[in-house]
């Protein structure tokens, strides 16, 4: 039987008695930019993001975190360490030396705990899609993250892991987790990213940011529906333990992360409220925010794509 075109794009090797599984996408020959993505996904998203990075012509690259899929476990309290060991353990594989990174979400402390560690293997922008923030850092984060961020690593990883089984066991038309986050769509969001907006743009962001057609939208949305059907599941528990942890914890210092970094994040965001990123702005030099005029958390990843693919590269 014919492989799907996800499949295609799913490999795995074995480095010292891990198995870690990525997957590419994108122009073969082009820039890399690794990707690390949000709660709920898995390497396979980049199958959705192919079109448009083909068409920027950058090699786009993720990785399973530890649990993922058949990826190798650990423990929670190294969750972080093990997946940047993986990624540099998968770059080394492909022979790649540097490489761009970008983020969506909750691939915010891997992305950023990679950049601490690794600077070497990272060149440009750092670049996310509805960062997520610390709620054990951030004064303005949702009450219901600060009290989670208070429970015993272990436990919440063991709370989130019975969650994510409980929506499973739910019909896709009503688990809220099938539809992670590329939900609510409005007819006129694709036009958003042409809006102007009073806030600080990066020349090459004001050059460079078009926004995706509807048709690209929905194309988009329609490879997230069919993904998730193929969709690979797994260490979600650490992955939940880990947000709510601190930035010290990630073994992140915001202050000497010594990159620049671009973050589009939508003004509608209830899921990480537009204050918590203005907040992380202010943590981390070089930092500049573009606002996106009343997107949503989901929405905010889809129509901004393109233009972070293009800014990372």
């Amino acid at each position: 039987m014919e492989k799907s075109f996800v499949e295609k794009c799913l490999h795995s090797i074995e480095v010292n008695g891990r198995h870690i599984e990525y997957a590419v996408s994108g122009e073969e020959t082009g820039e890399p930019v690794l990707l690390f993505y949000p709660l709920g996904a898995s390497r396979s998203i980049v199958a959705v993001f192919h079109g448009p990075a083909t068409r920027v012509g950058v090699r786009l690259i993720c990785i399973n975190r530890p649990g993922m899929g058949q990826a190798s476990p650990t423990h929670v309290g190294s969750h972080i360490e093990v997946h940047c060991q993986d990624v540099v353990s998968c770059l080394d594989h492909l022979g790649i030396h540097r490489v761009r990174l970008l983020f969506l979400c909750a691939g915010a402390p891997f992305a950023l705990g990679f950049q601490a560690r690794y600077p070497h293997r990272s060149h440009g922008r750092l670049v996310g899609c509805s960062s997520w923030v610390s709620p054990s850092d951030c004064p303005s984060a949702k009450f219901m993250y600060q009290v989670g961020a208070g429970l015993p690593s272990s436990l919440l990883a063991s709370l989130a892991d019975a969650m994510v089984g409980w929506t499973r066991s739910m019909p896709s038309s009503s688990s809220g987790y099938s539809n992670w986050a590329f939900t609510s769509f409005l007819p006129s969001s694709s036009m958003r990213l042409s809006q102007p907006a009073e806030v600080k743009v990066v020349p090459v962001l004001e050059q460079k940011a078009c926004a995706d057609s509807q048709a690209e939208v929905d194309i988009l949305m329609e490879r997230c529906a069919s993904l998730l059907m193929e969709q690979e599941t797994g260490g979600e528990g650490p992955d939940a333990a880990t947000l709510v942890e601190s930035a010290k914890a990630w073994g992140v210092d915001y202050r000497r992360l010594g990159c620049s970094m671009v973050l589009l994040h939508g003004d509608a965001d209830v899921t990480v409220p537009v204050d918590c990123v203005e907040w992380l702005q202010e943590q981390i030099p070089k930092t500049v925010l573009h606002r996106i005029p009343d997107a949503e958390h989901g929405e905010a990843m889809l129509l901004s794509i393109s233009v972070a693919l293009r800014v990372s590269s």
